[in-house]
């Protein structure tokens, strides 16, 4: 949970970061294309209304910049903040965005296009994956529809039946664009359901490749990593052994009993180093019949006293297939010196195993 909610803010961050930037790019073009219009008006080649240049630069020039690059100071300032919450910091970006359009719409009303450009920050916020912050700006945007459809028709750049269809045209369309958003909204809750449930299976899958089922311990896969990982590190405890066990005659087992008898054997053999080991040990199957225990114990002797307890309980333990006796393992023990490679570990804990094979086996023999 605590890695998704990371997730989560690091892509309402990435999303913020870039309408913001948004944001300030378009209160740039807006003051870059009133100025121009000014010079066209001071030229004699653009209308500025009724109220003439004065009102016009206060209107359309100056108290626009004002609110855009104010509002933009603001929101970076409350961006930066780490008081402010990631959801807050959405509808900061989501509310600025809007703010830009809503001024373009409410001052510059007699170019009809701009009416429709608070639909912009409906789409910004379906980023966010937020159904209200969506109907919030949805409604302030047909209301800023009303003011400036309002001005459009008191200036007369439109009667009162081509300002009541224009104005149902701009309400449509920012119910057209709501209803966009909340299908945007949907699919990406459904996207990142989707999502969610893939890693969970690949984190399940991970754990199963860690387990090797037949007897239940980790895979030589986990063993390798354990071992590289314990040599390689410079503050390598000094006090690991790495125990090397084999099933005696196991070959024998699965050619006159079968191999679902051998895997009754391991299964076994899996449950008791199991049931030996604890925090401070790790069973891992090697292959075949071959099993590794890593110990962290204080001295050696703790580790062989575990070893020689394995040992004595599986060659205790009955099987029905057996009319007689049991089943034994031998077992090599190397204890790790620093600077010692992976392989030079397990090479010596396999010479100690090969050599309880040649004295008989049934025993455990240390490599120090």
């Amino acid at each position: 949970m605590e890695k998704r909610d990371r997730g989560r803010r690091h892509t309402d961050s990435y999303w913020q970061n870039r309408i913001f930037k948004v944001c300030q790019c378009l209160a740039e073009m807006i003051l870059g294309v009133e100025i121009l219009y000014m010079i066209a008006a001071l030229c004699g080649k653009a209308n500025v209304g009724a109220g003439g240049m004065e009102l016009f630069l206060i209107r359309c020039v100056v108290a626009p910049t004002i609110i855009n690059f104010g509002g933009i100071f603001i929101v970076k300032q409350l961006l930066k903040s780490t008081k402010v919450s990631e959801h807050r910091k959405n509808q900061l970006v989501c509310y600025q965005a809007f703010l830009l359009t809503a001024v373009i719409q409410c001052t510059h009303y007699y170019f009809a296009e701009v009416l429709l450009l608070p639909c912009i920050a409906i789409i910004f916020s379906a980023l966010f994956v937020d159904l209200k912050l969506c109907r919030n700006i949805s409604v302030i945007a047909c209301f800023t529809l009303s003011i400036a459809s309002i001005e459009r028709c008191a200036e007369g750049l439109q009667n009162g039946f081509e300002g009541i269809v224009a104005y149902l045209i701009g309400i449509t369309a920012v119910v057209c664009t709501y209803q966009v958003s909340i299908i945007l909204v949907q699919y990406e809750k459904v996207q990142y359901w989707l999502i969610s449930r893939s890693r969970r299976r690949k984190n399940e899958l991970l754990e199963q490749i860690k387990v090797e089922p037949t007897t239940g311990l980790l895979s030589r896969r986990v063993l390798m990593e354990t071992i590289d990982r314990c040599c390689e590190t410079e503050n390598a405890a000094e006090t690991m052994q790495l125990a090397m066990v084999d099933i005696d005659n196991f070959k024998k087992i699965n050619d006159t009993y079968g191999h679902l008898c051998g895997d009754e054997v391991l299964h076994r053999i899996g449950r008791i180093i199991k049931s030996h080991v604890n925090g401070d040990a790790e069973g891992y199957r090697y292959g075949g019949e071959e099993f590794v225990i890593i110990f962290n114990k204080d001295n050696i002797e703790e580790a062989v006293s575990i070893m020689e307890k394995i040992r004595i309980e599986m060659a205790k333990t009955r099987f029905d297939f057996l009319e007689d006796g049991g089943i034994t393992v031998s077992c090599g023990i190397a204890e790790y010196h620093k600077g010692m490679k992976p392989s030079e570990w397990l090479s010596k804990a396999d010479d100690s195993l090969y050599q309880a094979k040649s004295e008989g086996k049934n025993r455990v023999i240390v490599n120090i």
